[in-house]
């Protein structure tokens, strides 16, 4: 269990040296309770095989992790500073993500962006068309035309949209 937990939770460093004392204690013990030196040494060979492949493993999972962050963190970087307005919608038409320059399309703060309807920033008498546009959308699916948008002030904003069907971990 040592062994397990400090190369899951402090790295490879410490799996690799959790290894060594509990292979060198358990050798220790096992000819002291009457073990052959042979058979003692083999047990904790095993052992200590064990933990420097977890120990790899660790580092593995580690690594991989610290890739999916920074690849997350420069995706989002990408979003966040290109000139176009994005926003990702839920199933159910609520925003659950949008970058800083659609707020600015929309005129309004980030914050109050997140969390509504996407039929918010649509005008009335466009709600059918854009229902219709939404129930064609597919996963894989695109589509481009375009838009007119509800700022927050009531006034018209007129966009290229371009959309594209993208599904969630649970196929949503």
């Amino acid at each position: 269990a040592a062994l397990i937990i400090s190369a899951a939770w402090a790295g490879p460093g410490p799996g690799v040296a959790a290894s060594i004392v509990c292979a060198g204690w358990a050798a220790v013990v096992l000819m002291r309770d009457g073990r052959s030196v042979e058979s003692a040494l083999a047990g904790c060979a095993i052992f200590l095989g064990e933990g420097l492949l977890l120990s790899a493993c660790s580092a593995r999972m580690m690594h991989l992790a610290s890739a999916a962050t920074s690849s997350e963190t420069r995706h989002r970087q990408l979003a966040e500073t290109t000139p176009e307005g994005i926003w990702l919608q839920d199933n159910n038409s609520a925003i659950t993500w949008a970058n800083t320059r659609m707020a600015e399309l929309l005129g309004v703060p980030i914050e109050r962006v997140i969390g509504r309807k996407v039929e918010d920033f649509y005008f009335p008498s466009d709600l059918t068309i854009e229902r219709i546009r939404a129930d064609s959308l597919g996963a894989g699916m695109r589509q481009q035309y375009d838009r007119r948008l509800r700022r927050a002030d009531g006034t018209e904003i007129w966009v290229l949209a371009c959309c594209n069907g993208i599904a969630d971990e649970s196929g949503g």
